[in-house]
């Protein structure tokens, strides 16, 4: 299903290796796409790829790092950013390492599972194959913004990823739990619960959650758990 995507970008490129002209050029598998499996949304990444000439002729020229999201995925890869080098000299089978910065955008992408592809185009480039990657794009939790109240790094949730049961615990600090709340990744409430330090998961949908534990008198931690 990840070849079908070619067809579409040399059109959308209008490059000439749709015509069989150009050099052949490609991506160096064993390097991959250098981004964490699970992104942040509206954030920025650095990716690092390597560019593989697999011609016998030398390439000089300008040249795009097409990157490809697959939101549905169903094998598309929609180009959403084309980074120009405006020179580069790649020898025949010699390979150059690109970084590139990329920003995690909700308009590209959807919260939980997508595809990213990653291939060379330009005037005189012949595509022969790109990297991919799956990676699972979620909302920052805000933990960072919580007020870090006294006891609050003792505060912890395990098991994490879960298919069913959540712990809360603490290392001594005494605190009781009098609320819990789950919220999925667009702040939605899910489900309220009251003083309780096992939560049970296994009434929800597979993905990640938010769940938000208030101790009282402004004393709350929120806590990203994955739901299997």
């Amino acid at each position: 299903m990840k070849k079908l995507f070619l067809f579409f970008v040399l059109i959308y490129f209008g490059q000439s290796a749709i015509y069989g002209q150009g050099v052949d050029l490609g991506m160096h598998q064993q390097f991959g796409i250098d981004i964490p499996d699970t992104v942040v949304a509206n954030n920025s990444y650095s990716v690092t790829v390597a560019i593989i000439n697999n011609d016998t002729a030398d390439f000089v020229g300008p040249l795009n790092v097409v990157l490809g999201v697959d939101s549905a995925q169903n094998g598309v890869y929609v180009p959403v950013q084309s980074d120009s080098l405006l020179l580069i000299q790649l020898v025949a089978g010699d390979t150059t390492v690109v970084s590139l910065s990329h920003f995690i955008s909700l308009n590209d992408y959807k919260l939980e599972g997508n595809g990213i592809a990653i291939w060379p185009a330009g005037p005189n480039v012949n595509t022969t194959d790109s990297v991919f990657k799956d990676v699972y794009v979620v909302i920052e939790s805000g933990v960072k913004d919580e007020e870090q109240w006294e006891g609050y790094e003792a505060i912890s949730m395990y098991p994490n990823p879960t298919n069913q049961y959540v712990y809360i615990t603490d290392k001594g600090t005494g605190r009781v739990v009098e609320q819990v709340r789950i919220y999925d990744l667009r702040g939605a409430i899910i489900e309220i619960l009251g003083a309780t330090t096992t939560i049970d998961l296994s009434t929800i949908n597979p993905g990640v959650y938010l769940v938000e534990v208030d101790f009282g008198k402004m004393r709350k931690k929120t806590f990203r758990i994955i739901k299997q």
